[in-house]
């Protein structure tokens, strides 16, 4: 088992919570991705300066689907809910 692939069991044996900044951007938004397929417990924060809202709708549905995968029967949902706030940005 790859050092990845242990990381990864420990996270679903034991989870956490995260904070991500730039959730919107790719980077960010895959890593939101990855933490939420894991069932952890992620909040998400981005000033939308380089970050797409289309980002965030993309990571929704892909975990929507794994979730339909997981849990056919309708269990809990992984996503609570991605809201969006838009605040001003700095620059």
């Amino acid at each position: 088992m790859t050092k990845y692939e242990s990381t990864k069991q420990a996270l679903i044996k034991s989870p956490k919570k995260w904070l991500v900044t730039g959730a919107a951007g790719f980077i960010g938004s895959n890593l939101l991705e990855a933490l939420l397929k894991l069932n952890q417990t992620v909040v998400g924060l981005d000033n939308f300066s380089t970050g797409y809202q289309h980002n965030l709708d993309q990571v929704e549905n892909a975990v929507r689907d794994a979730e339909k995968n997981n849990y056919p029967n309708g269990q809990d949902s992984l996503i609570a809910g991605i809201s969006t706030n838009h605040f001003s940005n700095p620059g």
